[in-house]
């Protein structure tokens, strides 16, 4: 997958690029229009671009050269990558990450082919990493490990201080195996032990199943493909089966979508509201706002729907969510979601790595911009506990059905 210098991608999760612990990295786009910010004719040395200069890295290099004990393990492209990384880091902002070549590569190779694994999407958080979201009808699923999850062994060993390529490494492997992990539940301040067997992972993005009285459950697990036109066959073809049934009642369940394609969110709400039904307020830092706006005939306008989310649902399952509410088009039933209300712009760097940088923030149609400690609040909040899923219990899908029926 190469990225051109310039993308637009809204990402959900605390470290914009996720990769997940079976080997595989889903880089969430945000639509297909690209904007300009690599900055061609500017100084691309990295001195004068903030406020004084980077003599003083270069400095300490030379005094580490110059008096550690064990010059020989030195290394100058470890250094800039290290020096790049702090740099980042310092902005003290979670949505903006720098990923160095070898990272990179491994994003890549993670992202090719068939794998096997248990399910889950990393995060880096401090020392530690964090499960960002378990995937749709996996193993981590199934034995409910949770979004921020935080992951403390696998196989009895240690994870801390580990990258999240490292501890992918730890966790995936073939299917059948089995990997244990234990993890802390911040919610809870739980240690819990889970022992999970390696399968298959089927990354359709759009799942439709059918229940009881005619109510059909379309389960979006991301909003992107290899690319749009694959997304929209997957779609279409759950569309056109729903519209078969006159009386179909229609739960989207958004839980542990962790977003994609600002595209690929319109299309989806399109199905349900208006031509030209406003879905998304973007501000840049110059304050300048731009509107997406809904732009075909959707099949689906009159059939009642119920919307689920979670702590897992973020970014562009936040604008459809957000929108659906703010139009009264359906009921928001289960947790939380993430709240995060800001888009990245893809920039390569000169030594083959990766920076997602945050120039954007977007706002549902009734303009609210959503964050962490103020993301979308269901309209009736219906938690679903380990012991459920334990006992095969779904309390949410329970009562989005009482709620269309």
């Amino acid at each position: 997958m190469n990225l051109p210098k310039s993308a637009r991608l809204l990402f959900v999760v605390i470290c914009s690029l996720t990769i997940f612990a079976f080997g595989y990295l889903s880089a969430n786009v945000v639509g297909q229009r690209t904007i300009n910010r690599t900055g061609q004719s500017a100084n691309t040395s990295g001195v004068g671009l903030i406020s004084g200069d980077l003599s003083q890295a270069v400095e300490a290099f030379q005094k580490l050269q110059q008096f550690y004990l064990s010059p020989e393990k030195l290394d100058k492209q470890a250094a800039v990558e290290g020096a790049t990384k702090g740099l980042v880091a310092g902005l003290n902002d979670r949505y903006t990450n720098y990923y160095t070549k070898s990272e990179w590569a491994e994003i890549q190779q993670s992202n090719s082919g068939a794998f096997q694994g248990v399910g889950i999407k990393l995060m880096p958080s401090d020392d530690y990493v964090v499960v960002e979201t378990p995937l749709v009808g996996t193993p981590a699923e199934r034995a409910g490990i949770k979004a921020l999850d935080v992951l403390l062994e696998a196989n009895s060993e240690s994870l801390v201080g580990l990258s999240v390529a490292q501890v992918a490494q730890k966790i995936r492997g073939p299917e059948g195996s089995k990997v244990s992990l234990k993890i802390f539940r911040p919610s809870t301040e739980e240690r819990l032990d889970f022992e999970l067997t390696r399968s298959q992972i089927d990354t359709n993005s759009i799942e439709l199943k059918k229940l009881d009285s005619g109510v059909y459950q379309l389960i979006i697990s991301k909003f992107t493909e290899s690319d749009m036109s694959e997304f929209q066959s997957q779609w279409q073809a759950a569309v056109n089966t729903i519209a078969q049934d006159k009386d179909a009642k229609v739960i989207l369940d958004l839980r542990n979508n962790t977003g994609g394609w600002v595209v690929a969110a319109r299309y989806i709400l399109e199905e349900f509201l208006p031509v030209n039904s406003v879905v998304l307020r973007e501000i840049d830092r110059d304050g300048k706002e731009d509107t997406i706006s809904t732009t075909r005939q959707g099949s689906l306008l009159k059939n009642p729907l119920a919307v689920l989310v979670n702590s897992g649902s973020a970014s562009a399952s936040e604008i459809v969510a957000g929108a659906l509410q703010d139009y009264d088009r359906a009921k928001l039933l289960g947790e939380p979601t993430t709240g995060k209300g800001v888009e990245q712009t893809v920039q390569n760097t000169s030594d083959g790595g990766v920076m997602f940088i945050v120039f954007k923030k977007w706002l549902t149609p009734k303009g609210k911009n959503l964050s962490q400690s103020d993301s979308l609040k269901p309209d009736e909040v219906v938690s679903l506990q380990l012991a459920d899923v334990k006992a095969n219990r779904d309390p949410q899908l329970d009562a989005a059905k009482l709620v269309l029926k």
